[in-house]
């Protein structure tokens, strides 16, 4: 095959190669590989730049391509074949280029990592602070509430700022403090009510607390106390404070017997909202019904009515049951408070003459009487032995002279025949007090008759009704009497609305103390708890709510029994 030889021109290849290397700050030369002729070099190459490439070009183990560092230079080589396409012997080209321009690319690839990883940095600072911030700011949010608390700032609210659960511990925290301050809010009203009971006796006094004290009810601005008076006509003493004008005004009204027993009928509350018909004792009130319309609270005590409390809320509160029943609990302890005080009015109501009668009619160092005394202390000393160890006489030994012989008798029977009975004395004023507010110290109370008979139907009360207590009179042998302490009730005979439960404690008092049956006696107050633990209620502790006959709830009691 013909081959065709042709001239390359100089200028065309060596410019080629040059623009290829431009901007790079780099040199070259070329040698023929055998016998490292120089075929060309760039004018720039010094004699000693020239002599390193030749002897780069020299090394004969180079192989078609290599790079070495030589002092301040890269040198890279490398072999052109060219026999085949032009005929001519093989060309070894060495590059010659500064190390500063050959490291440029990767001191800026430094440079710019350096700069990388210092954002990376400074990113992970931010979202770490950011975390750290999200997290402590709620939780010191939460100690600079427990710290207001324990401060008694009940009302500022923690706020944490976030949607998170620390959102949902913050509305607990605040749903927490709010009912901390309610409750707290109620204890000192209830204790406030308590210590104008215990310091004074004038009922006035008492009302007035109370008007303070439910004044401070959330959104009541208006209230109305209603004191009882009278004997056979019923009077009701209104006294009114407004918190805009706070000058109480004393009304005195006289309602219908309907509306007496309609009060006693609701004994926890009555709701007069808007545009309904109201009492006519409430038409003196009109300032206490307002938009949301009048909440009366009876004041009941021994199922005799003391009075009625009127307030006025506005719509929304009348619909928030636990500020109803906080008002409820604080006519209760008012009705408490009124019953002490007519408690103590009764006593000092006995005229002077009667006690002097009293007194010389009964001698009271006479034998009877010391012997009477005895007997009952007795009594009262093996029933302390066979249940707590403890009893309480009542007396009045700082007035009466025959509570001075009961006292002197009583401590003597006490310390010589049961010295393992703890005996504590009370005045009767006292009792009545310390019956309401701390009834459970009590096991078993040995008092004088008198006493006795107004302090058990005040202790009544305890239980809810006349009708769960039973009563038992009983000497020195088995004999006694048996019956509940609310009598005959005949305004209710044949009603069938009568509560049994104190007729049939009254059965296993008797089982007890007088036949000595006292499993049986158990199964009876076992039969009788459980079936009001279940919710049996007759008309008088129903409280408006679901009541049964007195034939059903004897029935149901009888069946508790037999099952046992």
């Amino acid at each position: 095959m013909p081959t065709a030889w042709a001239r390359v021109s100089p200028a065309i290849l060596w410019t080629g190669i040059e623009e290829a290397i431009a901007g790079e700050e780099a040199s070259y030369c070329v040698f023929e590989v055998r016998s490292l002729t120089r075929v060309h070099c760039s004018p720039e190459l010094a004699g000693e730049e020239v002599a390193l490439a030749r002897s780069r070009a020299a090394v004969n183990d180079l192989g078609d391509r290599s790079a070495t560092l030589e002092g301040e230079r890269f040198v890279a080589t490398r072999d052109v074949f060219l026999r085949h396409e032009f005929g001519a012997r093989e060309w070894r080209v060495v590059v010659l280029q500064p190390t500063a321009i050959s490291y440029a690319t990767l001191d800026k690839f430094v440079r710019v990592s350096r700069l990388l990883v210092i954002g990376v940095l400074v990113l992970v600072f931010l979202v770490s602070h950011y975390q750290l911030r999200r997290t402590t700011e709620p939780l010191a949010r939460l100690q600079e509430g427990t710290q207001r608390l324990q401060a008694g700032d009940f009302g500022t609210p923690v706020v944490v700022g976030t949607t998170d659960e620390f959102s949902d511990v913050a509305r607990s925290f605040n749903a927490m403090a709010h009912t901390l301050d309610r409750q707290l809010v109620l204890l000192r009203n209830l204790d406030a009510i308590d210590e104008s009971a215990l310091s004074t006796r004038n009922t006035h006094q008492v009302v007035e607390e109370a008007l303070r004290r439910f004044c401070k009810l959330p959104g009541c601005t208006r209230v109305a106390v209603a004191v009882a008076t009278g004997a056979r006509t019923v009077t009701l003493d209104v006294t009114t404070l407004d918190l805009s004008a706070p000058l109480a005004r004393t009304t005195r009204l006289t309602p219908s017997d309907a509306e007496l027993a309609e009060l006693l009928a609701h004994p926890r509350q009555l709701e007069c909202p808007p545009g309904a018909a109201r009492p006519s004792y409430l038409a003196a009130w009109r300032s206490i019904a307002i938009e949301g319309g009048t909440l009366l609270l009876p004041l009941v005590h021994n199922e005799e009515l003391l009075g009625v409390i009127a307030l006025g809320l506005p719509a929304t509160i009348t619909s928030q049951r636990q500020t109803i029943d906080d008002a409820r609990r604080m006519a209760d302890r008012v009705a408490l408070a009124l019953a002490q005080v007519r408690l103590v009015d009764r006593l000092d109501a006995l005229s002077a003459g009667t006690i002097t009668a009293f007194a010389r009619a009964i001698d009271a160092n006479s034998p009877w009487t010391a012997g009477h005394s005895e007997r009952v202390t007795r009594v009262a000393g093996r029933l302390a032995q066979a249940r707590r160890r403890k009893l309480t006489s009542i007396d009045k030994s700082n007035v009466l002279d025959t509570s001075r012989l009961w006292r002197e008798v009583v401590t003597r029977v006490m310390k010589i025949e049961f010295p393992d009975v703890a005996v504590e004395h009370i005045l009767v004023d006292a009792a009545a007090m310390h019956l309401i507010r701390r009834p459970s110290d009590f096991d078993v109370i040995v008092t004088e008759n008198m006493f006795g008979d107004i302090l058990t139907d005040e202790a009544s009360m305890l239980a809810g009704s006349l009708g769960l207590s039973p009563s038992a009179s009983i000497g020195d042998g088995k004999r006694g009497l048996y019956e509940p302490i609310h009598g005959s009730a005949p305004d209710i005979a044949g009603k069938g609305i009568a509560n049994p439960v104190g007729t049939i404690l009254s059965a296993a008092l008797l089982l007890r103390h007088s036949l000595g049956l006292e499993a049986e006696a158990r199964a009876i107050e076992a039969a009788v708890a459980s079936a009001l633990e279940q919710g049996l209620r007759t008309a008088d502790i129903a409280a408006g709510g679901k009541s049964v006959s007195t034939a059903d709830a004897g029935a149901t009691i009888i069946a508790l029994i037999a099952r046992g």
